[in-house]
């Protein structure tokens, strides 16, 4: 059975752009340990501890290309190519760690 292009071969299967149950729980799931963490309070003292693994992470949130639209129609084609971090130097890598194990912020 062959398939026109753009037509499911299962019509009741689920919308486009709809998540599955999975990615559903799991998003859940990280929300709750969010929270449970601190919240955005929390998050900001993970970062300020460890700035290389944050913006590793935040990097790859962002999305790889997108468009800005300026009020005059000029429309600007942004493209992310943000690279990973360097590893810190050694005499400066356990610094954050050894700072929250004293109860420095």
């Amino acid at each position: 059975m062959t398939f026109q292009k753009g037509k499911s071969g299962n019509p009741q299967g689920r919308t486009p752009g709809s998540r599955n149950r999975m990615t559903k729980d799991l998003k859940q799931a990280y929300l709750e340990v969010f929270e449970q963490r601190g919240g955005v309070k929390g998050l900001r003292d993970w970062a300020e501890r460890n700035p290389d693994m944050f913006y590793s992470h935040m990097a790859k949130m962002l999305p790889k290309d997108f468009q800005v639209k300026a009020k005059d129609e000029t429309v600007i084609n942004v493209i992310s190519a943000i690279p990973e971090p360097l590893p810190l130097p050694a005499e400066f890598a356990n610094k954050p760690k050894e700072l929250a194990e004293k109860g420095v912020e």
